[in-house]
């Protein structure tokens, strides 16, 4: 185990540095050593999006987000992949949850995810009528989103102490 994690180190001392492809190598291995880590799959996928291969990417982290559905840095690494394959649909809703996650934990960049959620939320509702067609749900998810964020941020104005946070979504 001692050697698997100073290969884990190693790889993430290369990805810092830019080495990206000996980082690759070295993730690889330790998937193929350790294939229930959540990490390991994050990691191949911040390389393969550094690399712009966004596809391959979204297949690491999609896997990443599977052994851990709760981990911030994924949901954002991988709303960032759809986006620049102009998924937008499943961007946003990586977004939400990391929004979501970011209210349960009192994450204080919880504006910043805002204005993220808002961006993308720009990007769906530009879409053509029959691009959107798969995305009505989210639309209307997406809307009454907004709705108690707005009920949340009047909520939590500076005139009025809050007595509950509303459940979004």
């Amino acid at each position: 185990m001692l050697h698997d994690e100073r290969l884990f180190i190693l790889g993430q001392f290369y990805i810092k540095k830019g080495n990206l492809h000996p980082a690759k190598e070295i993730f690889s291995q330790l998937l193929a050593s350790h294939p229930i880590s959540f990490q390991i799959p994050f990691f191949l996928g911040k390389i393969e999006y550094k690399l712009k291969n966004f596809a391959e990417a979204i297949t690491h982290l999609e896997h990443s987000r599977a052994l851990n559905p709760f981990n911030k840095s994924t949901l954002i690494l991988l709303s960032r992949c759809y986006a620049a394959k102009n998924r937008f649909k499943p961007a946003l809703e990586c977004m939400i949850d990391t929004f979501l996650l970011s209210k349960e934990t009192s994450d204080s960049r919880i504006e910043i995810y805002k204005k993220k959620i808002r961006k993308l939320a720009k990007n769906v509702s530009s879409m053509t009528l029959d691009d959107r067609q798969p995305c009505n749900l989210l639309i209307e998810r997406l809307q009454y989103f907004n709705e108690q964020l707005l009920k949340l941020e009047e909520e939590l104005s500076p005139l009025k102490t809050p007595k509950h946070l509303p459940n979004l979504l």
